[in-house]
């Protein structure tokens, strides 16, 4: 349920952000690098849906530590295209700052995952 409760934070907190940063009332990625960024984006949601699936059913197997890796990579590729998309190719779709904002969660836990001692 708390997924569920997400999806409306999430919107408007897009449209706050995309008020408060000047973007264009468009909603979907105008350019080539802005749709491969929310196209990453949706790969890293169907994915941590399906990691998230696989712990409930085996109840947290070790080997599911290795599927974090793609995460990571939908994650940080889905970022820098759409940096890309925001930077050379001037895209202002509201969608493209999601993976934005998955992107830096990721590099955050990047971070702390190495920062700190275990």
């Amino acid at each position: 349920w708390s997924a569920l409760l997400m999806v409306p934070i999430a919107l408007a907190a897009i449209a706050v952000i995309g008020s408060i940063a000047g973007l264009s009332q468009s909603i979907l990625p105008q350019t080539r690098a802005g749709r491969i960024g929310v196209w990453l984006f949706a790969g890293f949601v169907v994915s941590a849906a399906a990691l998230a699936a696989l712990v409930a059913i085996t109840g947290g197997a070790p080997w599911l530590a290795a599927l974090m890796i793609p995460l990571g990579v939908t994650a940080l590729g889905g970022g820098i295209a759409s940096v890309i998309a925001f930077t050379r190719d001037h895209d202002r779709g509201m969608l493209v700052i999601l993976p934005l904002m998955v992107a830096l969660l990721a590099v955050v836990f990047l971070v702390g995952e190495f920062a700190t001692p275990h």
